[in-house]
C-alpha cells in the first residue's frame, strides 16, 4: 500500500474518504451511471476525476488535526522511500512531501526548543535578549523542499523518524 493510500485509508473524514475509490473509477470509465449527452462531458468527468485522484490525499492530509500523530507507525520505510522517490516526478507528490516535512520539522523543534517549564536555563537579567531591537541577522528563513538539492535519504530518514515508520 502506499504513503498516499494509507492518508486516505486513516482519514476521518468520510466524505472525501468515500470519493477515492469513485473518483478511481471515474477515471478509468468516465460515463458510469450517467447518460454522456455531450461529449466534452466525458472528458470533464475523467479529469477532475483525475484531479480528485491525485489530490484527494493532500486534501486529507491537510484535514488531520495532528498528522504526524494521527499517522504515527501507519507507513513502512519501504512505502516512504518508494513515496519520496515519486516527489521527482509528480507534483501533488512533492506537495504532499513539503507539508510532511514542515510539519516533521514543526515538530522536532517544538519539542526541542523550549524547556518544559519555560524557565530552565534562562540568563533572568536579560530573558528577553535581541527581541524587539533592530538586528534582523539571526532571522531563520522558512522550511522548503528542494527536491534538486535536498538529499532523498535525508528526506527518507525524516520522515520514517517523525512517522516512526517500521
Amino acid at each position: 500500500m502506499s504513503v498516499e493510500q494509507k492518508i486516505i485509508d486513516n482519514s476521518s473524514v468520510m466524505v472525501l474518504k468515500a470519493l477515492a475509490s469513485r473518483a478511481a473509477k471515474a477515471v478509468k470509465e468516465p460515463a458510469t451511471g450517467v447518460k454522456i449527452i455531450v461529449k466534452g462531458a466525458y472528458y470533464v468527468i475523467r479529469d477532475c476525476a483525475q484531479v480528485t485522484v491525485e489530490y484527494l490525499p493532500l486534501k486529507l492530509y491537510g484535514c488531520y488535526e495532528n498528522p504526524i500523530e494521527e499517522l504515527k507507525g501507519k507507513f513502512t520505510k519501504h512505502e516512504i522511500e518508494v513515496f519520496v522517490s515519486g516527489t521527482l516526478k509528480k507534483p501533488e507528490t512533492k506537495q504532499l512531501c513539503s507539508l510532511m516535512l514542515l510539519d516533521a520539522k514543526q515538530k522536532n523543534e517544538s519539542t526541542n526548543e523550549i524547556p518544559e517549564n519555560g524557565t530552565d536555563n534562562v540568563n533572568f537579567e536579560d530573558i528577553y535578549g535581541d527581541y524587539g531591537s533592530d538586528s534582523v541577522n539571526n532571522i531563520t528563513e522558512p522550511f522548503e523542499l528542494n527536491t534538486e538539492t535536498d538529499n532523498t535519504s535525508t528526506i527518507v530518514d525524516v520522515l520514517i523518524k517523525a512517522f516512526k515508520a517500521k
